[in-house]
């Protein structure tokens, strides 16, 4: 992975950078407009990298993102898959090593939607959702199969369509006072909304297309409906981390259940599982600890999970945590000899 990631920039440094010029002190301008790197996302096969190189701008609306496919032989020169003007996010490669799959919000679309990319036939993105919610975390299922990915939807929402109107009926209401009966009611500086995150699954043919309607794997759920659920709050909203079991017949998430007790007591988050088929989400860990971006190996042997032990401080360590798979027994800490916080679980 070091090798990749010192590829990447090697790659990067002939069509990004430029000529060479004398020395001299660095201005603000010169700072603020640097072009920036995103983390690699290196496929399966390990032969290509897909990053997003983002250009600043000091007018947001001038600011360009895009993403470049990089050879990590270094025979090919890089080069640029998109042009826009808004940013890709979520950018997952399917098992094979053929498509990417992303999150972005073209022209034409009010939120984000996913897109599906085929590198080996080339051509441009194509639209996977039309959600009045958007979509976005996209994640491939081990066979290429089937794509999950997270929606926002009102409570009371069972389909698209029933969101749809809940949405449009916000949007055109004349007041704007907002009442709140639960915790919590912002984070950093944005007002939160009835709206919980939720996971829905599309099943794709062979060519990468979708082969029906997306399937919300929580409505109707008890969990979903219970006061506390929630995704984890990060810088882009609230999220769901998924990932499908080995025999892609079902999806391990993490989530929580006491968010609404946030305000006097630290929130726990744990993992579940819920058949892609439907029925009530399995809670399969269990504490007040905070579980979080399930993976598994691949060999399918072991369920990985970020763990972070809940103590009198504020900061906690997180520790990676392997489980075996299917027992689910009992888990042991993988960093426990490190005294380092884990970043990204990643096998």
């Amino acid at each position: 992975m070091k090798h990749a990631i010192a590829l990447l920039f090697a790659c990067l440094a002939i069509p990004l950078s430029a000529e060479s010029a004398p020395k001299r002190i660095p201005t603000h301008e010169d700072i603020w407009l640097m072009k920036r790197v995103s983390a690699p996302q290196v496929s399966p096969d390990g032969h290509w990298i897909i990053a997003s190189v983002i250009e600043p701008a000091y007018d947001d609306n001038a600011q360009l993102s895009d993403l470049w496919l990089i050879d990590t032989s270094a025979r090919h020169s890089s080069r640029r898959l998109t042009s826009t003007r808004r940013t890709e996010s979520g950018v997952t490669w399917s098992p094979d090593s053929r498509r990417i799959a992303f999150s972005a919000q073209r022209d034409n679309d009010d939120v984000p939607q996913i897109y599906l990319l085929d590198l080996a036939a080339g051509g441009e993105a194509q639209r996977l959702t039309n959600l009045a919610g958007g979509a976005r975390t996209p994640v491939f299922s081990h066979d290429g199969r089937q794509l999950a990915f997270v929606s926002l939807m009102y409570p009371k929402a069972r389909d698209d369509a029933t969101n749809k109107e809940l949405i449009e009926a916000q949007r055109t209401r004349k007041a704007k006072v907002r009442i709140f009966d639960g915790f919590p009611i912002r984070s950093w500086d944005r007002w939160l909304d009835e709206r919980q995150a939720r996971i829905l699954v599309i099943a794709l043919d062979e060519d990468g297309l979708a082969t029906g309607n997306a399937r919300d794997l929580l409505a109707g759920t008890a969990l979903a409906a219970s006061a506390g659920f929630a995704g984890r709050q990060t810088d882009t909203g609230e999220e769901i981390e998924v990932e499908f079991t080995p025999d892609n017949q079902a999806v391990v998430f993490a989530a929580t259940t006491n968010r609404n007790e946030a305000a006097y007591a630290f929130t726990d988050s744990q993992l579940f599982i819920v058949n892609v088929s439907g029925g009530e989400p399995r809670q399969i860990t269990t504490g007040r600890n905070a579980w979080s971006q399930p993976r598994f190996t691949p060999d399918g042997r072991t369920l990985l999970a970020v763990l972070e032990i809940q103590g009198p401080s504020v900061y906690n360590a997180s520790r990676l945590a392997a489980l075996p798979w299917p027992a689910l027994d009992k888990h042991h800490i993988v960093t426990d000899g490190i005294d380092r916080s884990v970043g990204r679980c990643r096998p």
